[in-house]
């Protein structure tokens, strides 16, 4: 998910709505047979965080607003949380908003080809139901991304995956004509 970009915010972490998108992308990832394991992301664990440590002001779904928001994920980076350090990419200077965030989920049982490639649209497809966390635009030397975009290795292989079947149809339909 993106944050800030040269000085622009994109996705205020502070609020509500942004919070209550974090929970509903991770709820959608979870429901869904591709993924698991997505308590392993910074968000629900910050949100557990927040719950074992009693934090006066959480709302009834566990958000913590405003400020205090910044100030609980300094205490959850610092202690509990500091294995997500790498996950949450932050500015320099205060008050130190959050430029990128990654959310990790496992793949599940995708070790055969007809499961491969629908497993990572599915990703991409209910990442895309979330441009309210993102925005920023990255430059890469393959082309220009928009935030929030699904991300693993493996997809690079599943993406040729995905032209190798298109093209072995078409080819089998061109003969078909012929």
């Amino acid at each position: 998910t993106g944050g800030r970009s040269n000085g622009d915010l994109f996705v205020d972490y502070t609020t509500n709505e942004t919070q209550t998108a974090l929970d509903a992308l991770l709820n959608d990832v979870e429901a869904n047979k591709h993924f698991r394991d997505c308590n392993s992301a910074w968000w629900p664990a910050f949100k557990q965080f927040l719950q074992a440590t009693s934090v006066a002001g959480l709302t009834p779904e566990g958000h913590l607003l405003g400020n205090a928001f910044y100030t609980q994920l300094d205490v959850f980076l610092a202690t509990a949380g500091s294995r997500f350090k790498g996950d949450i990419q932050r500015e320099e200077i205060d008050p130190k908003l959050i430029i990128i965030a990654t959310q990790r989920c496992t793949l599940f049982d995708v070790f055969t080809l007809d499961t491969q490639v629908p497993a990572m649209d599915a990703a991409r497809s209910i990442i895309n139901k979330r441009p309210e966390l993102g925005g920023d635009v990255y430059t890469t030397d393959r082309g220009t991304i928009k935030t929030p975009f699904a991300y693993a290795f493996v997809f690079l292989f599943f993406d040729g995956l995905a032209v190798v079947q298109q093209e072995t149809i078409r080819n089998i339909i061109i003969a078909g004509i012929a």
